[in-house]
């Protein structure tokens, strides 16, 4: 079994509101709109374009599976996500992470047929994502075989 990670920090902000039923994101930059309501972390530590080319390369076989793992500094609670990887996948956006239920691949993607979307969160989650001083742990991993 061949297994490649990924982990990155991002923060929370006052306009998250994480309701999107299809997508869940994260951002490079330091605010969001609250029409963005797919966001659930802003100021990341890395871009899909940041990702190594182990990562990148695993990911874009359609077997693989795809887990992100998202935990609050100070906090027990840990939501997991699980999808798929794709052909299409390029892992080349320099500023936008996107999680999809859907099948859709673009340079924003970083997983399919995922099994959540942001406005799957619990809601209490999402009040501690609104807080600028939450720092979100994420830890991506592909793993195939």
């Amino acid at each position: 079994m061949r297994i490649e990670r990924e982990e990155l920090l991002a923060r929370g902000h006052p306009n998250i509101e994480a309701k999107h039923e299809k997508t869940m994101a994260i951002t490079c930059h330091e605010k969001v709109s609250k029409r963005g309501d797919c966001f659930i972390g802003v100021g990341s530590s890395k871009s899909l374009a940041d990702f190594s080319t182990d990562f990148k390369k695993l990911a874009s076989n359609e077997k693989a599976v795809i887990s992100m793992n998202l935990r609050i500094e100070g906090l027990n609670e840990r939501i997991i996500v699980k999808g798929r990887g794709h052909s299409s996948l390029s892992y080349s956006h320099p500023e936008d992470i996107v999680v999809r239920k859907s099948g859709f691949a673009c340079p924003k993607t970083v997983m399919v047929y995922a099994d959540k979307a942001a406005g799957d969160l619990p809601r209490s989650f999402v009040k501690l994502l609104q807080k600028p001083e939450t720092v979100i742990k994420i830890v991506f991993l592909v793993t195939l075989g």
